[in-house]
């Protein structure tokens, strides 16, 4: 399965959530607020008289530390980017984990192969790469199908990748899915995105994504989605109505209509 496949697959599982959100949450009371408790006046402290501070000695200068070198270098993919323009950029060991994984035959067709027809077979040998030449892939992979990836977009994946893996979890594990998505997704502008999704405008985009989750956290919604069945079955917690009440309402003020979702 194509890594674009997959984030279509969690694209689907966020508009399931946000369906079962609004409906739930337009069925459930409304949560007892919790009273708060009044402070108690601190008495006024007796002021103390401000020393003579000591004359501050001047720091010596520090020297400026040079820049760390990248990992590795960039990868422009394009049409003539072929399998064997991958190979040069491995170790010997991770080549020949490859070799071994697809067998001599499929080694030396991944090499003449243009990198665009490779998805599928990268992803069998994933296995084989580095975190840092998968982060790269991955990097040169989506800035060759949306154009060109911002520097800071680029850099915000770097670090998503070093953190998350390149490879999306699984579809099943709604949690994870959750917070890989929506932390890729806000790693973009809403330009990349658009062009990402290619005309699928029921995806959230990177600014309300960010607006919703300023509202409502990332661990709110796992934890909402750990529990999905107690809100079917009226065993849901104070908690959980108030996530759902809190994700309506950040909806309504960052633009996202919940119910146009999937």
């Amino acid at each position: 399965m194509s890594l674009r496949t997959k984030f279509r697959g969690v694209h689907a599982l966020i508009a399931a959530l946000f369906l079962t959100a609004i409906l739930v949450a337009a069925c459930s009371p409304d949560p007892t607020a919790t009273p708060v408790p009044t402070s108690t006046p601190v008495p006024t402290a007796t002021p103390v008289p401000t020393p003579t501070p000591e004359p501050t000695a001047t720091p010596e200068p520090t020297a400026t530390p040079e820049p760390a070198p990248d990992m590795m270098p960039g990868l422009m993919m394009d049409e003539n980017t072929t399998g064997s323009d991958i190979m040069a950029m491995m170790s010997e060991e991770e080549v020949r984990c490859v070799q071994d994984a697809i067998g001599d035959e499929g080694f030396t067709a991944m090499q003449a192969t243009p990198v665009f027809l490779l998805s599928d077979s990268m992803a069998m040998v994933a296995d084989c790469f580095s975190p840092e030449l998968s982060a790269m892939l991955a990097i040169a992979f989506l800035s060759a199908e949306i154009g060109v990836l911002s520097d800071e977009g680029s850099a915000c994946l770097t670090d998503f990748y070093a953190e998350y893996g390149a490879v999306p979890p699984d579809e099943t594990d709604q949690a994870a899915s959750i917070v890989y998505l929506f932390t890729f997704q806000m790693c973009l502008t809403d330009e990349e995105a658009i062009a990402l999704a290619q005309g699928d405008e029921s995806i959230p985009l990177p600014s309300q994504l960010e607006c919703l989750t300023s509202q409502v956290s990332i661990e709110d919604l796992t934890a909402l989605l750990a529990n999905l069945e107690s809100l079917f079955t009226g065993n849901a917690s104070p908690e959980m109505l108030q996530t759902l009440q809190e994700l309506q309402a950040a909806s309504e003020v960052c633009g996202v209509d919940l119910l146009s979702q999937g």
